[in-house]
């Protein structure tokens, strides 16, 4: 008998690898689709290995039995239904049936050897950028590399939609063509004169012909339209269809219009015969607003994400994302020892947004991921922050104190995942009759964040939130986070403070609207202090403050000594300037050219200690004079 490999250690992890997931598989014939997914292992290794008591645990639920020696290089197919499976898969050998389902949704797959060492974990969605095509469209997750156990398990470009609609159980899956050409931009939600609309873009260097391929809404379903002959895409090019193309008398039943509801749109390449030749691009998409498209996006990593697009830009050059007005700028999931997670949304514009439907005031916006929906009569003001939190709102302003002018919600329901989750912005569209007296709301996506807790997401320590360093940045882009430069986070901060921004966190509505008090010249609390100076030193203006946030001090440098400024700085604003001046007379004063900042230190309340110098050494007989001067950038807001 040949050497096999005992399952524990690396060796085990490096021999046995998860190879395909028909998660959301496709009804057949009576049969619902949940009694026909599958889990496909194999042994990637030269010799056999024992998986003896190896376990699923995540996920579903399967312990293999005792003697379960598997053969180099052979596939075991484990399935949610020993009888319904051989109905479509006849001949596919079945190793066993596991307990509970793949959710539909995207979960946590996880398999463990005797031991209890986890040998592989695939963390699955069902939305881009993972694989589309595989969450109730006919095909299965397929890894590309089966021998290579990604470095993360929600690694979604280690795998791929199956060549085959219903994927290939026990087999290797076919290698599709090369994708290089994809769907781009859709428009879904329109009124006339705007009609629906498929774009296709080609990124490649040469020409690609698209004769007789498919357009579809539905992959299971995928000959609805042919593309007619002779259709060429010019290298770097753009081609869009509309309605009156696929939608068009001739085509009868086969005609298809998008839904504002959310759908799909897939290209299917065909040969000229018509038979299909296995390469699939689609795009699944929400609810939209009318006249807003979605696009295709890559992000830094090359994921592709599918979002709103700024403008219509069909034959063109895709728009950046949409942003706005209502965006997720903070996110605190690793609670500290008081326990507290919170999301954070700011309105950007300029306008009070009410979070409901104004003719249906029922429908309120919601917060998908955490399970919170906005009361009824719940408004944004505008460059206000909302906090939502897992806490009662009283809780929460015990622990990070009582900003006036920020709303706090709560609590929600469970958990923000530490691992990593969607957590999505909705609001309410117009309710619709859609069969009878049956309404639907549709709920179209105002900003979403997936963040994992992992590079190139910043990684946070426990009481660490992660923010947004622009809130007028894309919020699905890795590289435009940073953990939070403040422990426990910056609830009601924007990471570019402005000084409207900050009137909301301190201040009522009314009194932003009706009282000159809260102005940069005004002193609200009555301590001396103008506004400016507090929001300068990052203070609250209306707490009385009775120290000193700026003192003047001597520094040695090189034998010489300067005259310096200390002082406490606001460290998220970026509409202030911090300029010292110097004088002999205290009457005539200048700018000092190029102060040397000699200390910076971060205070971990969101504010720093900086020392500025001038650059002239003081005499010892000499009179020299120093001030801090503070202006805003822009005019006042309010004014």
């Amino acid at each position: 008998m040949g050497l096999i490999l005992p399952l524990f250690g690396n060796l085990a992890g490096q021999s046995v690898s998860i190879t395909e997931l028909m998660y959301n598989p496709l009804d057949d014939n009576g049969t619902s689709g949940s009694d026909l997914e599958f889990i496909e292992i194999k042994n990637v290794s030269d010799s056999p290995i024992d998986l003896s008591l190896a376990v699923f645990t995540d996920g579903v639920e399967f312990t293999f039995g005792p003697n379960s020696i598997m053969p180099a290089g052979e596939y075991w197919v484990l399935v949610s239904d020993f009888t319904a499976f051989p109905a479509r898969y006849p001949g596919v050998p079945v190793k066993g049936e596991y307990g509970g389902q793949l959710s539909n949704g995207g979960e946590t797959v996880e398999l463990r050897d005797r031991n209890g060492l986890v040998l592989e974990t695939v963390e699955y969605e069902d939305a881009s950028p993972w694989p589309e095509e595989a969450d109730g469209e006919g095909k299965s997750l397929v890894k590309r590399d089966e021998a290579t156990i990604p470095a993360s398990p929600a690694d979604a470009s280690a795998w791929r939609a199956s060549f085959d609609i219903h994927g290939s159980p026990g087999r290797e899956d076919p290698t599709p063509p090369a994708p290089n050409i994809f769907v781009n931009e859709v428009l879904a939600h329109t009124d006339l004169p705007q009609l629906d609309a498929l774009e296709i873009y080609n990124p490649g260097s040469e020409a690609a012909d698209i004769s007789g391929w498919y357009l579809s809404d539905d992959l299971s379903d995928p000959k609805k339209y042919r593309i007619p002959e002779t259709t060429i895409i010019p290298a770097g090019g753009y081609l869009f269809f509309t309605e009156t193309e696929f939608a068009a008398e001739a085509q009868g039943d086969a005609g298809f219009r998008f839904s504002s509801h959310g759908e799909s749109a897939w290209l299917i390449s065909a040969d000229p015969d018509g038979s299909l030749t296995g390469y699939t691009h689609g795009i699944e998409f929400g609810a939209s607003a009318s006249g807003v498209s979605f696009g295709r996006y890559l992000d830094s990593r090359g994921m592709e994400i599918i979002v709103a697009s700024e403008t219509v830009t069909l034959g063109a050059e895709n728009s950046p994302p949409l942003i706005g007005p209502v965006i997720i700028n903070e996110i605190l999931y690793r609670q500290g020892d008081n326990g507290i997670e919170f999301v954070e949304i700011i309105n950007l514009s300029s306008e009070a947004i009410p979070l409901f439907d104004p003719d249906n005031p029922g429908n309120t916006w919601k917060i998908d991921g955490i399970g919170f929906e906005f009361p009824t009569g719940a408004i944004i003001q505008p460059q206000q922050c909302i906090l939502i939190t897992n806490v009662e709102p009283e809780t929460f302003r015990n622990a990070y104190g009582a900003y006036f002018g920020v709303p706090v919600f709560g609590p929600f329901a469970g958990g923000i995942n530490n691992s990593g989750e969607r957590i999505t912005l909705e609001r309410p569209g117009s309710p619709e009759m859609i069969t009878g007296e049956e309404i639907f709301v549709p709920y179209i996506e105002v900003d979403s964040v997936r963040y994992e807790n992992q590079q190139p997401w910043p990684v946070t320590d426990t009481g660490s939130s992660i923010e947004k360093m622009s809130r007028r940045l894309f919020g699905q882009e890795p590289n435009n986070w940073q953990v939070s430069q403040t422990r426990g986070g910056s609830p009601g901060i924007a990471q570019d403070l402005d000084y409207s921004t900050w009137q909301r966190l301190h201040f009522s509505a009314e009194e932003i609207n009706t009282s000159t008090r809260v102005g940069l010249a005004g002193d609200f609390n009555g301590d001396g202090l103008q506004n400016i100076w507090e929001y300068a030193f990052g203070l609250d203006p209306r707490i009385h403050h009775s120290g000193a946030n700026a003192s003047s001090l001597l520094v040695e440098d090189l034998g010489n000594e300067y005259l310096a400024i200390q002082f406490r700085k606001q460290t998220y604003s970026e509409d202030l300037i911090y300029q010292l001046q110097e004088s002999n007379d205290l009457q005539n004063w200048s700018d000092t050219t190029n102060p040397i900042q000699v200390l910076k230190s971060d205070n971990a309340d969101g504010t720093e200690s900086i020392v500025l110098r001038g650059v002239i050494p003081i005499a010892p007989t000499e009179k020299w004079f120093q001030r801090l001067k503070i202006s805003l950038i822009g005019p006042e807001p309010n004014s």
